[in-house]
């Protein structure tokens, strides 16, 4: 039993004891931290302090590399000759070529350059005196250029004198110049207004004798067209003429009849006529009965042929006057429309209707041995006139050209109704 508690207590003992290490050990890493931060923060300082040093070091060089600099550019500026001098930082760790400016035997070899571009001798061995030689010559050189500055502007004043009179001299020869202008303006302006005028005149002129020309062409052509009218006129009558010499020659005169009755029956109303084919009788044709008295003849009835014969031909008696002075024979017979040894020409002009139309007429007309035409020509010789025509574009009869030239050649004209019993309308 105290056995027992003896090892329990040694054993409480040893965990007490590490309880303690562990609570140890992070004092002692807490304070090997604080020993190490102390160690970098003395370190930081002192880096710190050798940057400080290390800069104002820097910044003393600058100065004194900027000093050199100015003083190298000086130089360079009095020999003529500002090369690509600069200087480099140094904490970039480069290095400065100055031999280009302080190389000796360059130098001199640049001042040589300049002692004998101005002339200044031997004497002037330091820089300071060099300079000033050359600081006199650079006033001489300035004097010099002050005066030939000073000759320059005399020069120019002298220039913009002689350019004023100039100018003066050719404003005067300008305006002479507009004078003569203007003077030979105005003349020419008088000789186009001259030459105007002259062309004016010469145009009047030469449109009268253009006017004449056309009036003296304009009647000789009308008179050449009335020449050709005339000689058409002529022409148609010397046809008209021939052609009515020739119908002379076969029409028997209007005063003698057509034929006569050789014999009637008034209970019939028949007759016979001593007219046939061979005198060109057709059926159809209607003729005027007349009754020979000492005063000439006097109408008696119509007879209009019912049968045709060679030399004769049968009619029947119409429209009889007086019943008791019947047709007998020995009574003749007459039709302006018929010859009976040619056919007549005839034209109808006009309108016809009921009761019957242009183209009945015409067969009536050809049925009867006539010739009927559509237009005029020198061998018609009757004109029959129908009714005016109507419409807006219609032409009256009178005005139309073949009236006309059936009046200018004294072709007979008949109304319609003129010829009404010879063809029973």
């Amino acid at each position: 039993m105290e056995l027992r508690n003896a090892n329990g207590a040694a054993r409480e003992r040893g965990m007490a004891h590490v309880s303690i290490f562990w609570a140890l050990v992070p004092m002692v890493i807490m304070i090997a931290a604080l020993v190490f931060a102390y160690d970098r923060h003395t370190s930081l300082l002192e880096t710190k302090d050798e940057a400080s040093a290390a800069k104002v070091a820097k910044k003393s060089a600058e100065t004194e590399l900027r000093a050199r600099d100015g003083l190298l550019k000086q130089i360079t500026a009095i020999v003529e000759h500002v090369g690509p001098y600069s200087y480099e930082v140094l904490d970039e760790g480069r290095t400065i070529d100055l031999t280009e400016y302080t190389a000796p035997d360059k130098l001199k070899v640049k001042f040589q350059v300049v002692r004998s571009m101005f002339n200044l001798g031997k004497t002037n061995k330091t820089l300071s005196q060099f300079i000033a030689g050359l600081k006199t010559k650079f006033d001489e050189q300035k004097e010099r250029i002050a005066q030939l500055e000073q000759d320059l502007d005399n020069a120019r004043g002298q220039k913009t004198a002689a350019e004023e009179r100039l100018a003066t001299t050719l404003r005067e020869k300008d305006s002479e110049i507009a004078r003569l202008n203007a003077e030979k303006l105005e003349e020419q302006r008088k000789v186009e207004r001259s030459v105007e005028e002259y062309e004016g005149k010469l145009a009047s002129a030469l449109d009268q004798v253009r006017r004449a020309q056309d009036a003296r062409r304009k009647a000789e052509e009308d008179a050449q067209k009335r020449i050709k009218a005339k000689d058409g006129e002529i022409a148609l009558r010397d046809a008209r003429l021939l052609a009515a010499q020739d119908k002379l020659r076969l029409i028997p005169s209007p005063e003698k009849p057509d034929g006569q009755i050789l014999a009637s029956s008034p209970r019939t109303k028949l007759a016979w006529i001593n007219r046939g084919s061979r005198q060109m009788v057709k059926r159809g044709l209607t003729f005027r009965v007349l009754e020979v008295t000492e005063k000439g003849h006097k109408f008696k009835a119509n007879a209009k042929v019912v049968r045709v014969e060679d030399d004769r031909s049968e009619v029947r008696i119409l429209n009889l006057k007086d019943e008791l002075n019947p047709v007998v024979q020995g009574d003749v017979i007459a039709n302006d429309l018929y010859s009976p040894n040619l056919p007549r020409n005839i034209m109808l002009i006009g309108r016809f209707v009921t009761p019957l139309t242009k183209d009945e007429i015409k067969a009536k007309l050809e049925s009867m041995g006539n010739v009927v035409h559509d237009k005029f020509s020198p061998s018609v010789d009757l004109v029959v006139v129908g009714r005016e025509a109507v419409g807006e574009d219609a032409v009256k009869i009178k005005d139309m050209k073949d009236y006309q030239q059936a009046q200018k050649l004294s072709v007979e004209i008949v109304p319609l109704h003129r010829i009404r019993d010879f063809l029973r309308l």
